[in-house]
């Protein structure tokens, strides 16, 4: 998360979390403004997530017994092959929850375990 906001910006990573996760980008920001550093503030976002629960923060920190949540980065697809994954992952019925780039800075697949 740290490396998100540093890369995109506390606004584009806010767009894609909800009210949890709003308040780790906060502490976040909070810690920067304050010239804290990186070793800080990612102590402080940690603390926080725990505070707040790390599920409601982002589903990659559930239980892998009963979702399972990968990121894939598109340039581990290629453009050429872009089209040809999106589809294949759009027709398989065990993906509940499909993210693609821009929406996301990479392909987010949440797949319900049995």
């Amino acid at each position: 998360m740290y490396e998100n906001i540093t890369r995109h910006g506390v606004a584009h990573q806010k767009r894609l979390y909800g009210s949890y996760g709003d308040k780790i980008i906060d502490e976040y920001d909070l810690l920067e403004r304050k010239g804290k550093t990186k070793a800080e503030i990612v102590a402080g976002m940690t603390q926080k997530i725990i505070s707040v629960g790390p599920r409601n923060v982002s589903r990659h920190a559930g239980d892998p017994s009963a979702l399972n949540v990968v990121d894939i980065a598109l340039s581990s697809i290629g453009l050429a092959r872009k089209q040809q994954f999106e589809n294949a992952v759009k027709a398989d019925s065990r993906v509940s929850k499909f993210l693609t780039p821009p929406k996301d800075p990479a392909y987010h697949l949440e797949i319900p375990q049995p």
